[in-house]
């Protein structure tokens, strides 16, 4: 693997931003030359990711991780702790809501 490896990626699948960080890994492992013939052999074509929608090939997926500090993004930490710290929200854990 070259110091200067990059995956790619269609921008345009992605929007300006937002609490939830969507991103690649820093660490880039190479797909085995075996796979990409096996892939290649079933008439399914390199992707630029699969956020665009389209799912008929193979390529790199994209992951909830912090760019900035590498740590798995959830819709937890992305938008239900900025809810408790914004507003009134409540969590009543271990109940089943019978009408609101």
């Amino acid at each position: 693997m070259g110091v200067n490896a990059s995956i790619p990626y269609d921008a345009a699948a992605y929007g300006p931003g937002g609490p939830l960080h969507v991103t690649y890994s820093n660490y880039y492992q190479p797909m085995n030359p075996g796979l990409i013939k096996g892939f290649e052999a079933l008439n399914l074509s390199s992707q630029t990711g699969f956020s665009s929608g389209r799912m008929d090939g193979y390529g790199y997926l994209a992951v909830s991780i912090n760019p900035d500090t590498q740590i798995k993004d959830s819709s937890e930490t992305a938008f239900l702790t900025e809810a408790f710290n914004a507003t009134s929200f409540r969590v009543y854990k271990n109940t089943i809501a019978q009408k609101i």
